[in-house]
């Protein structure tokens, strides 16, 4: 038998302070492709943003989201619960960082494997189908930059 965890206040409570927003999963509405929410997270110095490179994908019979850029993966029983989770992650991640310094830990690299997992699964994507304009971007953002120094 499974264990029943709870969740914590302090998960609870950060839970609470996220963007609604971030609690739904977003699809395309000619492809059916999952559109992620990503925090805005923007070089105070120069004003470049910093990109966040996510997708999902099934395996065995999970269904996985992963953002290569901050190193974060959530696992769901569908495509929608994982995306959900991965976002939930990204938000709260960029939050907690933020309250503190942020140098090093944004961009937080995934290891190779994730790289080479995203980049096939982009390439098959284009050849399997039609690209639509917000794909190429693959941006739905929440306004209010957070902002930290690369330069």
């Amino acid at each position: 038998m499974g264990s029943i965890v709870s969740k914590t206040p302090v998960e609870e409570t950060k839970k609470k302070s996220l963007p609604p927003e971030v609690h739904e999963a977003r699809t395309c509405k000619g492809c059916g492709s999952p559109m992620f929410l990503k925090p805005v997270i923007q070089c105070r110095e120069c004003g470049a943003t910093v990109p966040l490179r996510c997708f999902s994908y099934k395996q065995g019979s999970g269904f996985y989201a992963e953002c290569i850029d901050l190193n974060l993966l959530s696992r769901g029983n569908t495509r929608e619960e994982a995306v959900v989770r991965l976002q939930e992650q990204m938000f709260s991640y960029v939050a907690t960082v933020f309250e503190g310094s942020p140098e090093g830990l944004i961009p937080r690299r995934a290891p190779i494997s994730s790289f080479i997992r995203y980049y096939l699964t982009v390439i098959r994507d284009r050849l399997l189908r039609h690209r639509h304009p917000h794909h190429s971007s693959g941006q739905l953002q929440i306004p209010g930059a957070k902002t930290f120094s690369h330069c």
